[in-house]
């Protein structure tokens, strides 16, 4: 184990950087991250290493064993461990270097299944992530009513998945009317065991709430429910679909 810093002070350039990673504006400020939890922290050390920066610790707690030479490990005060590890983890927490984010050509053919997301909750966000990620896809665009995918978060609940699918941004919703090759998940749609994927298409999830709205897609698609519910969960009724497509077109190697 290589040496570790001491930090005591809330006033130490450093503390005040990693406070800042709670929120949007510190996170696009210092291209820069934040994980949360044992097992994200872990996968991510050992998957991506390239990515991580540094580990911080409470002086409550002893860092990971196995760390690369290259990430610095820090160890703060316990009283202000706390006010960064968010979610009472009480584990060593990963600063990790962002992803880079690029605009994404919607006149262009898409490239297997591309998911579209408007999603304003973190939280959703990195549960689609994770989601994608799961099921192979590799293109995830980032609409501009979405949340932030790097905010605390939709870090936990990405897991260890943030680095597994390439980000992309994208437009506002109303500017996606005439894309083609788009599927939009709606209520008002041809039911889900009626549908037919291209390999190579794009899906719109409605927004949390008010969904898809009175918006003129045209190839909407619903998931059949029961007359007791409504409507799913953003995320759910996504995974229900990408699950779909991936039954019709599986990832080479697997079984359907």
């Amino acid at each position: 184990m290589h040496s570790t810093q001491k930090l005591t002070s809330r006033e130490n350039p450093n503390i005040k950087r990693w406070i800042s990673l709670h929120e949007s504006k510190g996170i696009k400020k210092n291209a820069q991250f934040l994980v949360f939890g044992k097992t994200a922290v872990d996968e991510i050390l050992q998957k991506q290493p390239d990515k991580c920066l540094e580990l911080i610790h409470s002086t409550n707690s002893n860092a990971p064993s196995s760390v690369p030479s290259h990430i610095i490990n820090y160890e703060i005060p316990h009283d202000l461990f706390l006010t960064l590890d968010l979610f009472g983890t009480h584990h060593s927490l990963l600063v990790c270097q962002s992803t880079q984010i690029l605009a994404c050509d919607l006149n262009s053919s898409p490239t297997q299944l591309e998911v579209l997301c408007p999603l304003g909750d973190p939280a959703n966000v990195g549960a689609l992530l994770r989601s994608c990620a799961g099921f192979g896809l590799k293109r995830f665009v980032l609409l501009k009513e979405c949340a932030n995918p790097l905010l605390p978060k939709s870090i936990r609940s990405c897991a260890g998945g943030i680095f597994d699918i390439q980000l992309f941004t994208g437009p506002a919703i109303d500017d996606l009317i005439n894309i083609e090759d788009l599927m939009v998940l709606d209520m008002d749609g041809t039911s889900l065991e009626a549908v037919s994927w291209p390999k190579n298409a794009r899906l719109l999830v409605g927004e949390e709430g008010p969904g898809i709205a009175s918006r003129k897609f045209k190839n909407k698609i619903k998931i059949p429910l029961s007359n007791y519910t409504d409507s799913l969960n953003a995320t759910v009724a996504a995974s229900i679909a990408i699950y779909d497509y991936r039954k019709q077109h599986p990832i080479k190697g697997s079984k359907p």
